[in-house]
């Protein structure tokens, strides 16, 4: 449950090996999809510096990750047992021990559950490796490599410039309509 996972608590019956320190900030890296295709694109994309993952950071015990809520309201921040609620564990990444005490981390993730809704995910400007981005530096460790966001962010700039010059051509066919209407023809003002 959440309140035993905020409060860092073991479940009794808890599969988990010998954990590492308490403290410790894991990245866990996961193929987006346990397809054999997407591993093997994953493991292509992985050698030119990017891939289409889902990631998840482990602190004190639990995985914290950030997703997609449709039909509800609230937080897209959830918890899960580290490694376990995901098939396609790509590999895990050592992000260095925080320096925030548990109580700190609780208090972190509780503001990080207001301000990352489910509602405002995007796959390409607000994902989870946007949100393990955002954790990883408020728990003071060293940054989520940029591989594992570079095909969002890359999709991103795409979308960027794909809205700009869709504006500019709104712009244009408006700077159109009123040169047309200046010019006497009141009919091209239909935008």
């Amino acid at each position: 449950s959440y309140s035993s996972a905020a409060a860092g608590t073991v479940e009794p019956g808890d599969s988990r090996k010998s954990a590492p320190a308490a403290n410790e900030v894991i990245l866990h890296v996961y193929d987006l999809m346990d397809t054999s295709l997407l591993r093997v694109a994953n493991g292509m994309f992985y050698r030119l510096g990017t891939g289409a993952f889902h990631v998840g950071i482990e602190v004190y015990g639990w995985e914290w990750s950030y997703g997609l809520t449709p039909g509800r309201n609230g937080t897209g921040v959830f918890v899960t047992a580290p490694k376990v609620e995901r098939d396609g564990l790509r590999q895990s990444i050592p992000l260095g021990q925080t320096v925030l005490s548990l109580l700190q981390v609780q208090v972190l993730i509780t503001q990080l559950r207001r301000d990352w809704l489910g509602e405002q995910y995007d796959p390409l400007r607000r994902n989870c490796g946007h949100f393990c981005k955002a954790l990883a530096h408020n728990l003071q460790v060293t940054p989520v490599p940029g591989w594992v966001v570079s095909l969002a962010e890359a999709g991103s700039s795409v979308r960027g410039v794909v809205e700009k010059l869709n504006k500019a051509g709104n712009l244009f066919g408006a700077a159109v309509a009123v040169a047309a209407w200046r010019l006497g023809s009141q009919e091209a003002i239909q935008l």
